[in-house]
């Protein structure tokens, strides 16, 4: 075997030295993926405040879609007409690079969009086949009014109420001949021509776009070059040339994500989620920043956030960092995002040795200990907290949707992960005391999780303590983040048995279950309107795609490498033929619905952590790659799935850079360690678990200039035939061996993939137990019916100051009318404002943000009730005590005094052709069945409150918006004592 290793050598080396002679393909060329009689979405950022989000193949379809810039759209698309004929998008062939998108049209007209790093800046070029009239340019959604100015070949457009002194900047290489509003839409016209490059800019003065002309190419590279930086700093290239094309896709997309605001840090997901989430940014900081040696950023991103502590000793929130930095505020409500910064910290610094780093973050690891410590530590060594404080957080006007108080069995994983890294950092830095308390803590934690958490004879770890102490048996993905903690099991078999019966309920080949199936509470898809708002699904039964992290961690760990890889396919199938290009979404459903073949994703179509758990799998779990540059070692512990055979890649170790291959067959697992970028030596440790169910061990060390090859056999248990050549000459190396006893086989065939299926029984497919009302029934309209009440009301007389959030607009919150008409069968409410905002994230509902609560009283008032609820905190006059409410929002219900809903409307997508409410008009109109509300007269005592509406982010009609003492981004201001109501101005009539 020596000898046909050396003979073997030369010819190795050649090949990870490339080969020479052959025309170079550009990489930008051999990532591009083409788009074809479909469309699919594509995204750009600029790595700063702005991204862009499009379709490939058709024209924007929801409100999302465009150019956002500092949260706020400038335009939602544009357009090009030929001889006054739209470009047919859906007839056209688009190809999306990393850095940029063209299309060719069926006439032969091409097209190429560009969007720019760092500046604010689009660049879209046509060139037509078209006839003599020329090219008229369009742009639908533009923000702010109608004030387009053109002058000396620029148009200039205020955009100042929404991004304070900006303005939009249009110019062109050829001469404007007008430019105007026209159907809703900016049209900028340039007769005669057949080929324009157009320029569209955020700035607060126009540029000399004459230079900018001469410089667009030059940008255009610039983005190029940056992009293939990227990738070959974190060279990576396998037998399979998919994996290689959407490992590449994963990590430019996470690339885009990764951005400088007001301080560095991750976007959590576009389109909505372009801001920092502290939970999210942690959990992608190893697939964005520390796997592929991009050790600046995670210094910058961690060093940001820890400016964020919150440092009050009277604050409920000491010691944490911020679940989610945005451009206007800053927020705490999570019990997950402290630890994951501890964790992160840790990894980072032992990834890059970087020791001035460590002196600078320690304070914050040692405050988060501490506060932590006072405030939120049970008897136990738990750590405690709220319902919605984990990443399960989603809440609606019932409260947590999945409440996971108050001691979730991931936040205890986390926990003890964030003690013992304090405890090695404190050591470090000579704080024993700390050093001390916090491993103590850490083994009384690990004592008490085996006790109270893990259920032997049921094979499974509870998922929560509640309040009272009773253990919550729900089987949610949490656990896989404990399966990841020896220390909380008693031994590997209870693992294993645990494992086993998580991955036989919770996971499907192709991804991962929030909830077991065979739960009640089980919800197959996202969005399932009108029975559910999709709040009630995200985490009860819906796939979030980076939750395949944790579990192909714990797959890997216990050789089930080739179960792994299956969940691994889909995302990578994913990125490359599925969604958005080059990317992954937040969220896929458990199941296809009818007539369909696959599963629908859903959520954010490019999210941070879904990518970033993709990339930590290859590097960290499937080649097994574990950097330790503070002791100056690497260790390397694959276990790649069998259908990659072969892979080479590059390695940081600190400073240090090393190239690696992977070869393993049916003869051999072999690894080769080319040292040559490297300063003067390395500590190297190898496991390689082989076909035989061998796990052989080695370390020795590696200096500058050596070339290393390793290798054991692939169907034998014999150390003996274990081999090390360094420089061509075979040495001895320190080794040993670990035999998987025979009797564990069993164990480890019984892991098996839940097998997806629906239970049509589910009381998630039922309805809500109450009438649904379709648009046809609550759009009807009748111009006899009669007018019962027609009512005004004075303007500008809101109690509070707006959130700050620009889609607040002026006026929503104001009621300045109502007219309540009657016919044999309905009544007509009209509610009149003085103005109302589609911000486009529900375009069905054709307004949002304004939450309206009617209290009608036809009964006798002794059956009526005087608490308006829907947390608007208003208590009404006795004499006005209701009887039937109707609270309007995304949708409307109707109720009884004493809370019972008796019918609700729940917009779908395609009642966006006749929406509630009309921001034109600035009018909410619906018809409601009498029978639903009993009999109204011109007389009844009606009371209409009115506020801002919150949906808590998860669609549903919502519930009045708190207000606070200051307005902030997201509440109102002027409420001076917690007794006021959250309700801005109201109605009485009669």
């Amino acid at each position: 075997m020596i000898k046909k290793l050396l003979l073997m050598l030369p010819v190795i080396l050649i090949s990870l030295a490339g080969c020479s002679g052959k025309k170079e393909v550009s990489l930008m060329d051999t990532l591009a993926i083409q788009v074809k009689d479909t469309t699919r979405a594509f995204s750009y950022t600029n790595k700063k405040f702005g991204q862009y989000y499009g379709e490939t193949n058709a024209y924007f379809k929801d409100g999302w879609q465009g150019w956002t810039l500092k949260e706020q759209r400038v335009f939602n698309d544009y357009g090009f007409l030929i001889d006054g004929r739209l470009l047919n998008r859906t007839a056209s062939t688009a190809t999306v690079y990393p850095h940029m998108l063209t299309r060719e049209y069926k006439d032969g007209s091409k097209e190429r969009f560009f969007f720019a790093d760092s500046l604010d800046l689009v660049l879209i070029e046509l060139d037509s086949k078209g006839g003599q009239e020329g090219i008229t340019f369009r742009l639908e959604g533009v923000l702010g009014g109608d004030d387009f100015l053109l002058d000396n070949n620029i148009v200039k457009h205020d955009l100042s109420q929404f991004i304070p002194g900006s303005f939009l900047f249009i110019s062109s290489d050829k001469n404007i001949e007008s430019a105007k509003k026209e159907n809703g839409a900016l049209t900028i016209r340039f007769p005669g021509e057949k080929q324009v490059k157009i320029f569209l800019l955020v700035s607060n003065a126009a540029p000399d776009f004459q230079v900018l002309n001469g410089k667009s190419e030059d940008l255009i590279i610039k983005k190029e070059k940056r992009i293939e930086n990227l990738l070959s700093s974190s060279y990576v290239k396998t037998n399979n040339s998919e994996l290689d094309k959407a490992l590449m896709w994963a990590k430019i997309s996470l690339d885009a994500l990764v951005t400088e605001q007001d301080t560095k840090g991750i976007f959590a997901g576009l389109p909505w989620f372009n801001n920092y989430w502290g939970r999210d940014t942690f959990i992608s900081l190893p697939g964005a920043t520390f796997v592929t040696g991009n050790y600046r950023d995670a210094r910058d991103i961690l060093l940001s956030f820890a400016k964020y502590q919150d440092k009050n000793p009277s604050s409920p929130n000491y010691g944490r960092i911020p679940n989610r930095i945005t451009l206007k505020e800053t927020i705490y409500n999570t019990a997950d995002g402290t630890p994951w910064f501890v964790i992160q910290s840790y990894n980072y610094f032992y990834a890059s040795g970087d020791t001035t780093f460590l002196k600078e973050i320690y304070p914050a690891v040692k405050l988060a200990f501490l506060a932590s410590v006072k405030n939120h530590v049970d008897d136990k060594g738990f750590l405690t907290h709220k319902d919605a404080e984990t990443w399960m957080d989603a809440v609606g006007p019932e409260g947590p949707w999945s409440p996971r108080g108050n001691r979730a069995n991931d936040i205890q994983a986390l926990w003890y992960k964030q003690l013992t890294s304090t405890a090695d950092l404190a050591q470090l830095m000579k704080d024993m005391e700390v050093a001390k308390s916090a491993m103590a803590l850490s083994e009384k934690l690990s004592t008490n999780f085996r006790k109270y958490f893990v259920d032997e004879n049921k094979a499974i770890v509870y998922d929560r303590l509640t309040q009272d102490g009773k253990p919550d048996s729900t089987l949610r993905p949490n656990l896989f983040f404990t399966l990841n903690e020896p220390a909380f099991f008693p031994d590997a078999l209870t693992r294993l048995k645990i494992l086993s019966n998580a991955v036989g309920n919770l996971v499907y080949p192709y991804g991962v279950l929030s909830l077991a199936q065979t739960d009640e509470n089980f919800h197959p898809y996202h969005q399932y309107p009108p029975y559910y708002v999709k709040d009630a699904a995200y985490h009860n039964g819906e796939m979030w795609q980076w939750n395949t992290g944790p579990v192909v961690q714990t797959l890997c760990g216990f050789g089930k490498q080739d179960m792994a890889y299956s969940l691994t396919k889909e995302l990578t199938h994913e990125i490359l033929l599925r969604g958005a290009v080059g990317t992954l979404a937040e969220l896929m459903d458990p199941l296809p619905r009818e007539g369909e073949k696959d599963p629908r994703l859903s959520g954010t179509f490019s999210q941070a952590w879904s990518l970033a758990e993709y990339i930590r799998n290859f590097y960290q779990d499937y080649l097994g790659v574990k950097p330790d540059a503070v002791n100056k070692a690497l260790y390397l512990l694959p276990t790649l799935p069998s259908e990659v055979t072969n892979v080479e890649f590059s390695q940081k170790v600190g400073s240090d850079i090393l190239r690696i291959k992977y070869v393993f067959n049916d003869e051999y697992y072999r690894i080769y360690v080319d040292a040559k970028k490297i300063k003067d030596s390395l500590d190297l440790g190898i496991g390689l678990f082989n076909r035989a169910e061998a796990n052989f061990q080695m370390k020795t060390s590696i200096k500058r200039g050596d070339k290393m090859i390793f290798e054991v056999p692939s169907h034998s248990n014999s150390l003996s035939e274990l081999m090390a050549v360094r420089n061509n000459k075979r040495i001895s190396i320190s080794s040993q061996i670990y035999n998987e006893p025979p009797a564990n086989a069993e164990l480890y065939n019984n892991i098996k993939f839940a097998h997806p299926f629906l239970n049509k029984n589910l009381k998630a497919l039922k309805g809500p137990g109450y009438s649904l009302l379709s648009n046809k029934e609550i759009k009807h309209d009748n111009p006899s019916a009669r007018v019962l009440i027609d009512k005004a009301s004075a303007g500008g007389d809101e109690k509070y100051s707006y959130p700050t959030n620009p889609n607040f607009r002026p006026g929503i919150l104001d009621i300045t009318g109502f007219t309540l008409k009657e016919d044999s069968e309905n009544y007509y409410f009209t509610l009149r404002f003085k103005n109302l905002s589609n911000p486009g994230w529900h375009n069905e509902y054709g307004y949002q943000l304004t939450f309206t609560s009617i209290m009608i009283q036809n009964e006798d008032i002794k059956n009526g009730s005087r608490n308006a609820g829907a947390n608007s905190g208003f208590t009404l006059p006795v004499e006005r005590a209701f009887t039937r409410q109707v609270n309007v929002g995304g949708g409307f219900e109707v109720k009884e005094a004493s809370g019972k809903i008796l019918a609700a409307y729940l917009p779908l997508q395609e009642d966006i052709k006749n929406p509630l409410g009309s921001v034109l008009k600035k009018t909410i109109q619906f018809s409601v069945p009498k029978s639903l509300l009993g009999t109204i007269s011109p007389a009844s005592k009606i009371t209409i409150l009115t506020g801002a509406q919150d949906d808590h982010g998860g669609a549903g009609i919502g519930e009045f918006r708190n207000v606070g003492l200051k307005a902030s981004e997201w509440e109102g201001g002027g409420k001076k004592s917690p007794s006021e109501s959250n309700v801005f101005d109201y109605l009485f009539i009669n």
